[in-house]
């Protein structure tokens, strides 16, 4: 799979973990993980030779999404 990393720390104080993101060009975001509790995760579904844009969100204690990251392209 194709793997992705990000910042800040996962750090269980603050959030529940991150959930990821994914977009092929000029396609809408859709969600391809779970929680996430870390900082990293492999896509499995991703193809070879398509150009992705990834995004993640934190998970606060209630459950509540931040804000999205800036997108981060990443061909495979």
């Amino acid at each position: 799979g194709l793997g992705v990393m990000w910042d800040p720390p996962y750090d269980p104080a603050a959030v529940q973990g991150f959930v990821v993101f994914r977009a092929a060009a000029g396609q809408p975001y859709r969600q391809v993980s779970g929680v996430v509790r870390g900082n990293g995760f492999d896509d499995e579904t991703a193809r070879r030779g398509v150009d992705y844009f990834y995004r993640v969100q934190a998970v606060d204690a209630a459950g509540t999404l931040s804000e999205p990251s800036a997108p981060v392209l990443h061909r495979y």
